[in-house]
């Protein structure tokens, strides 16, 4: 019992089913249309975290982005963050999904309230890509608008 229930604790690692089919919708219609489309309304109710700005190399398939976050950490007010992209010939959509790493918060139990301060964090994650951006117009997952790119070298 204690493996089943631990492995099934872990394998919530990575970002939802419901942002996945947002993230989807999202990179269809800009392929459609051509150019940054309004976001789908699946995304209207899902939770996540916004893509501020983005980095990689020239050549290179990982690409890091930055987003405003919980602290990182194992306590009630913090937070892991699992970042996804799905990819076309023309866009790259990046989804973020904070996730806690308390097991007690995994499970929606507790001990009694905890205050937790709104301060954001600035925080990054990398996803490796199937081939370099070359150009590629890098969109938020949640809003599906376009992310400014930093590329070096």
């Amino acid at each position: 019992m204690t493996l089943a229930l631990t492995g099934w604790l872990w394998a919530d690692r990575g970002v939802g089913a419901g942002l996945r089919e947002h993230a989807r919708e999202i990179l269809t219609r800009h392929d459609a249309a051509g150019r940054t489309a309004q976001p789908p309304s699946s995304g209207r109710y899902l939770t996540g975290t916004l893509v501020e700005s983005a980095t990689t190399a020239e050549g290179s398939t990982r690409l890091t982005v930055e987003f405003t976050g919980d602290a990182p950490g194992n306590g009630p007010c913090e937070r892991d963050y699992y970042a996804e992209a799905f990819e076309s010939a023309s866009a790259v959509v990046v989804v973020l999904e904070g996730k806690p790493r308390n097991l007690l918060e995994r499970l929606n139990l507790g001990f009694g309230e905890e205050t937790c301060l709104l301060v954001g964090q600035r925080r990054t994650a990398t996803v490796v890509l199937t081939r370099p951006l070359h150009g590629r117009t890098v969109l938020d997952g949640h809003t599906a608008e376009p992310v400014a790119v930093v590329v070096s070298g």
